[in-house]
């Protein structure tokens, strides 16, 4: 899950500490300058992070260094920058050709590499997904 909160971040924002930023900015929803784990909890299903309320406490939990139960901008923030960096670090094995830009063959074979089989019409409906404004690959911002 916590893999899943560093993608939400990477989400149609300029920089990492905007989108950082911003990220933090929607999941306060009270506007107190922390984050609760219920805020996490909504803030994540909201986006479409299936979940659970257990998994997400884990996540609370290893993500609160200091154990006051809220996350500051600065937990949040460090927390993010090593799940990025951790992105690009499995972003940039995918791009076999070094390109800058996966292409549905690369999303192809990491699909097939986790043991899935995937059909012509799926990974179409994938890179659509990807790739909304149909460049021809998917780059990391």
């Amino acid at each position: 899950f916590s893999f899943l909160l560093g993608a939400m971040v990477l989400k149609n924002t300029p920089s990492m500490e905007n989108r950082v930023s911003r990220e933090f900015e929607k999941l306060d929803v009270d506007k107190d300058g922390s984050i609760t784990l219920q805020e996490l909890t909504v803030g994540m299903r909201r986006l479409g992070v299936p979940v659970s309320d257990s998994a997400a406490k884990e996540l609370f939990d290893r993500v609160d260094k200091n154990h006051d139960g809220k996350l500051s901008s600065a937990e949040f923030s460090a927390f993010c920058e090593v799940r990025i960096r951790h992105l690009r670090e499995v972003y940039d094995g995918l791009d076999s050709d070094k390109n800058g830009a996966l292409s549905s063959l690369e999303v192809k074979h990491a699909v097939e590499s986790l043991g899935m089989k995937v059909s012509s019409e799926e990974l179409q409906h994938m890179m659509s997904s990807l790739d909304p404004e149909g460049k021809g690959g998917v780059d990391f911002e």
